[in-house]
């Protein structure tokens, strides 16, 4: 089943969580990830994805990207997954989907199921952004899980050519994209990197794609207000709102830009962090224009429930297999429900 996988601290309610750690198991791996929602209830809550860039972690990301303060603002929840090691033992995310290495478009998904049915998010405004690796791991979620994510936004990433060749999104997307014309990480022009990352395509590659993928045309190019000179950069937005299925694709070209999430904290070794822009606040602008469409609502109502878990009355996740006759044990389903059952 796709979404069976254990849940070490499971959470069944709607109200407030806080920022809480987590810690569960996907295909004999420990996961772990960062849960983070404004106070009051979860229920019908917009859900962001935010994931860290390669040698960084779910930590690491919710410091950098700050992003808790626009999720208290803007009333979203924020999760903050954490990456596997990869061979040479650094933190990663398997954008590629190499099949020898850990299923992390399985592991998304299964989460993002397990997050919605447990604390009532609403399933059609779930998103992803990511800095680095993130950002192609999300890129990768535009590809392959567009069903179940409304819109994704990549902060100094890129896709790779096997990615773009096997991108089959079941839909048109909305796409957005941050970047410095001075990253000496990811270069905006493309480059050819090890750890399994490949040759990665140029930025103007990237945007030409979804463009094209979503019908585009009509750009619209605008130089925003240069309101702190002390960061040594700017920002040029382009949009694409001329699209198919009223989706848009944004590209944020930060001038003298670094490796850097723009309104973080400034990390000069790897370039100029933009402080005319909070990517945070631009990111959520971005997705709140967006929800799953209609279509895919209504497949997911009249679809039928599947079985996700089963729990012993110590919370204790069990495989079927693993269940004693005349034991009580509790069931939870795809779409929420919860039942207890005596097996016979």
């Amino acid at each position: 089943m796709k979404y069976l996988f254990a849940v070490v601290f499971a959470v069944f309610s709607f109200s407030t969580i806080g920022q809480t750690e987590y810690t569960i198991e996907y295909q004999g791996f420990s996961r772990t990830y960062i849960l983070y929602a404004p106070a009051g209830s979860t229920q019908g809550m917009p859900l962001v994805f935010n994931l860290h860039g390669y040698t960084s972690s779910a930590n690491q990301q919710m410091t950098l990207t700050g992003m808790n303060d626009a999720a208290d603002a803007n009333g979203f929840a924020v999760v903050y997954a954490q990456g596997t090691p990869d061979s040479f033992g650094i933190n990663h995310w398997n954008a590629w989907q190499d099949p020898t290495d850990v299923d992390d478009i399985g592991f998304i998904s299964a989460l993002r199921s397990y997050l919605i049915d447990s604390y009532g998010f609403d399933a059609n405004r779930v998103y992803s952004c990511g800095f680095s690796n993130g950002g192609i791991m999300s890129y990768a979620i535009a590809c392959q899980l567009s069903d179940e994510f409304a819109a994704i936004a990549s902060v100094a990433g890129s896709m790779n050519t096997d990615m773009m060749s096997q991108c089959t999104p079941s839909r048109s997307f909305p796409i957005m994209e941050l970047h410095g014309d001075a990253d000496p990480v990811v270069a905006i022009g493309g480059t050819t990197q090890g750890a399994g990352f490949g040759e990665l395509l140029s930025v103007a590659d990237v945007i030409s794609y979804w463009t094209d993928f979503n019908a585009c045309s009509d750009p619209i190019t605008t130089e925003l207000p240069n309101t702190n000179l002390l960061d040594f950069c700017n920002v040029v937005k382009t949009e694409y709102a001329d699209c198919d299925e009223s989706v848009r694709v944004w590209n944020y070209l930060v001038e003298s830009g670094g490796h850097t999430w723009p309104g973080a904290f400034p990390t000069f070794i790897v370039g100029n962090t933009n402080q005319d822009i909070d990517a945070n606040e631009e990111i959520w602008d971005f997705f709140n224009l967006f929800s799953l469409p209609q279509s895919i609502e209504s497949n997911a109502q009249t679809s039928a429930k599947q079985l996700v878990a089963v729990y012993d009355l110590t919370g204790r996740v069990l495989s079927l297999n693993q269940l004693l006759a005349g034991e009580l044990y509790v069931y939870r389903f795809s779409d929420g429900s919860i039942e207890k059952r005596v097996i016979q």
